[in-house]
């Protein structure tokens, strides 16, 4: 097992991080995946046999959040997922 710990930017309400646990908590191997809204970090524990950080990232991304290192396009652009 593996713990790794995630920034996961544009989260604004318990509903973002609890939609970003969620996805997460499905993938096969993962143990826990637990979101600190107030600092914007996700705590995972998973099986690296199982599943891979990019598969990790992409669940986060198809919720809404871009993967951090996409903060980094040289267009400026930036994703943020609308809380209703």
């Amino acid at each position: 097992m593996t713990t790794e710990l995630y920034n996961i930017d544009g989260m604004s309400c318990a509903a973002c991080s609890s939609a970003v646990e969620r996805v997460t908590r499905k993938l096969p191997g993962v143990q826990s995946s637990d979101v600190n809204l107030t600092t914007a970090k996700m705590t995972i524990t998973y099986d690296e046999a199982q599943v891979t950080p990019e598969q990790i990232m992409e669940k986060v991304k198809k919720a809404g959040f871009p993967p951090p290192w996409s903060r980094r396009r040289r267009t400026g652009w930036r994703t943020r997922r609308r809380c209703f």
